[in-house]
């Protein structure tokens, strides 16, 4: 057949490179990078070969080329929450987002007064459009009362995190008081219970206690001990004196107290023996 020469062309417009590489009809493609995630692009390969007996043959081929797979799940991002929070403030907090390399869906939920915004936009609860780096800030009012969540939830591609705020709980319950005994017996066991109220429930503080030796309490149905105690409002508190006649300190005409302290409100159970029956009074 006596081929002479060999060429190659493509309409790609300059993306794709085609070049006949050896004497003998070899050719390379080189294609530049493509960026347009989820896209793709053709382009049509001529490939001539002329002879001597002037034969000529050309053939052609599709080149195409795909950009990257669209990727919308974000790396996890993670709101600073606050606590405790001072009621009726503003809080927010930011974060940007990494991971995705196309436009993603951010959804939004929150309790009232919660909202978002993307980079300088204007705040919103609606979903929007969040691409890659872009700065996300959750705005959240505190509550007007003590030991109360406000919250603002984002998602973006299956990724979530909450943006909360929790106001200080009120942990000093309302007073309390203990009912003493009087005329109490060397060997004798006396207690006296009262109910913590108005705290905000669900939040724990201690109990503490100072006193006699003879003397303890308990929380609810725990063990007596003069240790202190974690408490939380509706929780009872229980103070005991026990007296073993003969024991050291236990006497007649003499006081044992318990001292209890919640949330630096506190009372003293006291417990006064008897008098000496054998002293005559004048």
């Amino acid at each position: 057949m006596g081929c002479a020469s060999y060429s190659i062309t493509n309409n790609s417009g300059g993306w794709l490179t085609s070049s006949i590489t050896q004497s003998y009809g070899d050719y390379s493609l080189t294609a530049s990078s493509y960026s347009t995630v989820g896209g793709t692009r053709s382009a049509t390969v001529s490939y001539t070969v002329s002879t001597t007996y002037g034969y000529q043959y050309t053939g052609t081929f599709t080149v195409e080329q795909s950009g990257p797979a669209a990727d919308i799940v974000p790396d996890q991002f993670t709101f600073v929450d606050v606590y405790p929070a001072t009621q009726g403030t503003t809080y927010t907090d930011s974060e940007t987002i990494t991971g995705i390399n196309t436009g993603a869906t951010l959804t939004f939920t929150g309790t009232t007064g919660a909202d978002y915004k993307i980079n300088s936009g204007s705040y919103t609860t609606s979903s929007q459009t969040v691409y890659n780096n872009d700065v996300v800030t959750v705005r959240v009012v505190a509550a007007s009362s003590a030991g109360v969540g406000r919250y603002g939830t984002v998602t973006i591609g299956g990724v979530s995190d909450t943006f909360t705020v929790l106001t200080a709980p009120d942990l000093v319950p309302d007073q309390f008081t203990f009912t003493d005994v009087t005329d109490a017996s060397l060997t004798s066991t006396s207690t006296s219970t009262i109910t913590l109220s108005g705290m905000t429930s669900g939040f724990s503080t201690n109990a503490t206690f100072s006193g006699a030796s003879q003397a303890d309490f308990r929380v609810n149905s725990g063990s007596y001990s003069q240790s202190t105690k974690s408490v939380q409002n509706g929780d009872t508190i229980t103070a005991r004196v026990v007296l073993v006649s003969g024991a050291t300190g236990v006497d007649y005409s003499t006081t044992y107290n318990a001292a209890i302290t919640v949330g630096g409100v506190s009372d003293t159970f006291s417990v006064t023996t008897e008098a000496d029956p054998g002293q005559t009074t004048t």
